[in-house]
């Protein structure tokens, strides 16, 4: 009877199974790793069943093997963007769906964890639009949806207004006013021409 390859605890990179692997990636997991997915953490105490450092490329992960990427509050922590996002690149099926939490540059939480190299606006990320003046690398991503959440204050009702009307409009005069908790962003990976 052969045995069905699955992830155990604490897999080696080289030894991973290519076979029954999740089509979801969450990397940076930490101990909320979401259902269904390989998480992909540096820290032992995380549910991760890939122990490895992001700032290390590659990443020992497969070209294209995944369909949905998870990166909730952790790109900012890691030091190289441009980078990391080649390599997001790299391990995405053409067409597949990254999903980025990352708090707002205007929230205090940007610049309170001295672990955060990078503070975000919502188009930060415009720089891997394939169309982009100054794109840095040759990956291309296309954003398919991208918002800002607020605290629940009277006071965040008006920068929701703000925000409803003109994101950028917002972020260039009243963020620091009237700050945004996170942005979360939905980018596809654009590989086939």
């Amino acid at each position: 009877m052969s045995k069905t390859p699955t992830y155990s605890r604490r897999v080696e990179a080289s030894d991973a199974p290519a076979v029954g692997r999740p089509k979801t990636l969450h990397l940076g997991c930490g101990g909320k790793k979401a259902a269904d997915a390989l998480g992909v953490d540096y820290d032992p105490r995380s549910q991760a069943e890939i122990i490895h450092d992001l700032n290390s490329f590659p990443w020992p992960l497969e070209s294209g093997s995944f369909d949905r990427v998870i990166c909730e509050h952790v790109l900012e922590h890691l030091t190289d963007l441009v980078r990391t996002m080649a390599e997001v690149y790299r391990v995405c099926e053409d067409g597949a769906v990254v999903e980025i939490v990352s708090p707002h540059f205007s929230c205090v939480n940007s610049w309170d964890d001295p672990t955060h190299k990078h503070h975000f606006t919502l188009a930060t990320f415009d720089y891997f639009h394939e169309e982009h003046p100054l794109a840095y690398s040759d990956v291309h991503f296309e954003t398919i949806e991208s918002r800002l959440t607020f605290s629940s204050s009277l006071v965040t009702l008006l920068a929701r207004l703000f925000c409803a009307i003109s994101p950028r409009w917002y972020e260039k005069h009243f963020a620091f006013m009237m700050p945004a908790r996170n942005m979360e962003l939905k980018l596809r990976a654009c590989k086939k021409k």
